[in-house]
């Protein structure tokens, strides 16, 4: 399945549906992130979600259309937000407190 990447780009930033109340999360996260609200941005969202897909930050910044260091600036204020010890981490943190939506990573990474 072949997407555009203003479809990518658009999917990636949407908050997931389905939203866990806070003491849900709390149970499953590590006490770094467990607190009652971790709200990424959406351009923070859109460069983490890129970066899970494996893109570059070059990549990301030429889909998104902003500089590289832009887009460092994105990711590194994500991994700051979650806590995290960096961007592998920030990820699956993200995937954890539902910031990013794993169904959506799926249909960019697995062939069709």
């Amino acid at each position: 399945m072949e997407l555009e990447p203003e479809k990518i780009a658009e999917l990636l930033a949407r908050k997931p549906r389905t939203r866990k109340t806070s003491s849900e999360r709390n149970r499953k996260l590590e006490p770094s992130v467990a607190r009652d609200s971790i709200d990424l941005t959406i351009r923070e969202r859109e460069v983490l979600s890129y970066a899970a897909c494996g893109f570059s930050r070059g990549a990301t910044a030429k889909v998104l259309g902003i500089s590289v260091d832009t887009a460092k600036v994105y990711r590194t204020n994500a991994v700051a937000r979650l806590r995290a010890r960096d961007t592998g981490h920030a990820i699956v943190l993200a995937l954890l407190c539902g910031e990013l939506d794993a169904e959506i990573l799926k249909m960019h990474l697995l062939p069709s």
